[in-house]
């Protein structure tokens, strides 16, 4: 009986908590919702390629308040590439985006300024595309292509790397990083290691004067650009 009472009790404070939020507001009649939603604002927008201007689906636009603290949103970007936060806070908010393959994130895609009740519209953000690092893998005496070579590259001193495979001419092309999460963006401007492996053949670190030396020479990479030529002539393994 006591729990019978008491979950009456609950429903009906719940009916009364929800008459309550009606709030007059200029002699209309408007819902908390609608309150809250008219001292907050928001942004809205585009995120595009940085050359060609091609929308971006799949990056994730990040607003934090340049004062610090907490606050802030986020927002996917669609097929079309657009993206929308609303409920924010007035004030300024430090933009920036985490790309997908074959773009670079933008840790810094400068400020926007939200102010209440209005929802700034037509922000377009720009993500650059990533470098490639591309070559031929061969056999050091016979000089034949081989295929299925195993590329791998990774950031100096970093824990983000990206791998490759040659195809039947032995050629190959290193496009994406993949993060500790799990998470893509293409090559930006780094210096890189790049390891070979291929069935048969010793493991080759790229610029290296030995076999098997380590760590070999730094590929330099830049968003944008392809690095050529970075070729592996590896000899058979013992």
């Amino acid at each position: 009986m006591k729990v019978i009472m008491f979950m009456k009790f609950i429903r009906n404070f719940l009916v009364l908590f929800v008459a309550v939020v009606a709030l007059t507001v200029g002699g209309g009649l408007v819902t908390g919702t609608a309150a809250w939603a008219a001292t907050t604002g928001g942004v809205s927008g585009t995120v595009v390629a940085a050359t060609g201007g091609a929308p971006v689906s799949g990056a994730t636009v990040f607003l934090r308040p340049r004062a610090g603290g907490p606050g802030g949103g986020t927002a996917g970007t669609a097929s079309d590439g657009s993206y929308s936060i609303t409920g924010l806070a007035a004030g300024t908010y430090a933009v920036s985006i985490r790309a997908v393959a074959p773009y670079v994130h933008n840790y810094d895609a400068g400020d926007v300024t939200i102010r209440s009740g209005a929802v700034k519209s037509g922000r377009t953000l720009k993500l650059q595309l990533g470098g490639k690092i591309s070559g031929l893998v061969t056999d050091s005496v016979t000089g034949a292509p081989i295929p299925n070579a195993k590329i791998s590259a990774c950031v100096d001193e970093g824990d983000q790397c990206g791998d490759a495979s040659t195809d039947t001419q032995g050629r190959y092309t290193l496009t994406t990083l993949v993060g500790r999460e799990g998470d893509t963006e293409g090559l930006f401007t780094a210096d890189y290691m790049v390891m070979i492996d291929a069935p048969g053949h010793a493991r080759l670190w790229w610029g290296s004067t030995t076999p098997s030396g380590y760590p070999g020479a730094l590929v330099h990479v830049k968003a944008g650009k392809t690095t050529s030529h970075i070729d592996g002539h590896m000899k058979a393994a013992h």
